[in-house]
């Protein structure tokens, strides 16, 4: 071993000696991690943003929670995935991936741990900031006009970027109370009869009046014959109109 380190050592100065090896000044290699470091910050960024956005619209369109209503749920959940941003997503955790194995406390790991925990961290980050105001505030600032780069982006929560409304899954607010179901108001301002024609009211539609619910079933025309039932948060926004003005 020392034999081969005196030998590996006597070829360097060979070389520096010869002049076939430069020395590199010091600020190249300040500028070189600094770039790096500053990619490695854009793109996890821009990662963290594609897939919370991923996360924002899929609860806003209700796909989230498809899959509660069973089989039918979770095909309609699988078919309506925005491809496009997911897709998007995975190239840039590529990138971050390559740019993260630059450092050893990453590149000493076997590629599939590196590669899963990178995904890991991407997916629990998006989660974790699509449940704060961020997507919110971005979605009424292109509203108004004046976040113009996300008016395509935003427009009906991604549909330009394959994000998909299904028409089994119906948001809207509760507006009054019938027999065997609810008129309720949609985002486009439509009234809809929704009635539970096999079930209890007690169990499946103890709304009141105001409440943001999610409708399982299928609709024709005004009328939607719910099989299942979600009520939803205060963070359920409506593009059309502010609900909560009607209190």
């Amino acid at each position: 071993m020392t034999k081969q380190f005196s030998n590996l050592s006597k070829t360097i100065l060979n070389k520096i000696e010869s002049g076939k090896a430069k020395m590199k000044p010091k600020w190249h290699f300040i500028l070189k991690t600094t770039l790096a470091v500053l990619g490695i910050c854009l793109v996890s960024l821009t990662t963290l943003f594609l897939t919370s956005f991923v996360f924002f619209s899929l609860r806003q369109t209700g796909v989230l929670f498809a899959p509660h209503f069973g089989f039918r749920g979770m095909a309609i959940f699988l078919f309506s995935l925005p491809i496009l941003l997911i897709l998007l997503s995975m190239v840039f955790i590529v990138v971050l991936e390559i740019l993260a194995r630059r450092y050893s406390f990453i590149y000493r790991k076997p590629l599939l741990y590196s590669a899963i925990g990178i995904i890991v961290l991407v997916l629990l980050g998006g989660f974790l900031v699509s449940k704060t105001r961020m997507h919110h505030n971005f979605f009424e600032s292109s509203e108004r006009g004046n976040f113009p780069i996300g008016n395509s982006l935003y427009k009906d929560f991604g549909r330009n970027f394959g994000m998909k409304q299904p028409k089994d899954i119906t948001l809207g607010v509760v507006v009054n109370k019938m027999k065997n179901g609810f008129t309720m108001e949609n985002r486009n301002g439509e009234i809809l009869n929704v009635v539970f024609p096999h079930s209890s009211p007690n169990r499946d539609w103890n709304f009141n009046k105001d409440d943001r619910v999610l409708i399982f079933g299928e609709r024709i025309g005004d009328n939607i014959s719910a099989s299942g039932t979600q009520k939803m948060d205060e963070e359920l926004i409506f593009p059309r109109r502010d609900f909560r003005k009607r209190r």
